[in-house]
């Protein structure tokens, strides 16, 4: 899966984006449980404008997340459901993502200040 993730980050590079999303979904088909294969297939989907696949590989990625989801599944997730017209779960989603930036700000503040 490891080397997928890694073909599919060389053909982002080359802006292949059709390939890269096979390979992509190739690594979630060996290891559905890592998030980040879920995160580049959704960004690979929403550069394609296909916002369908985007909001599902997110929606995953945000679920194998939930103790800690990254920001940009976050983002990436309200810019999904905005272009499909769900405006009420898009602010919802948009929350979270600043209650986490929030306290991702938080927490550098206070480790600067202990530092």
């Amino acid at each position: 899966a490891e080397k997928l993730e890694e073909q599919g980050n060389v053909s982002f590079k080359a802006k292949c984006y059709g390939e890269t999303v096979g390979l992509y979904t190739n690594a979630i088909e060996l290891e559905p449980t890592e998030s980040a294969y879920l995160t580049n297939c959704a960004a690979m989907h929403m550069a394609l404008k296909k916002f369908s696949p985007t909001l599902d590989d997110c929606q995953q990625a945000a679920t194998l997340q939930s103790a800690a989801p990254a920001t940009m599944t976050l983002v990436r997730l309200e810019r999904c459901q905005l272009a499909l017209g769900a405006p009420t779960p898009a602010v919802s989603t948009r929350r979270g993502a600043a209650a986490l930036a929030k306290g991702a700000r938080s927490a550098h503040v206070q480790s600067r200040r202990y530092a």
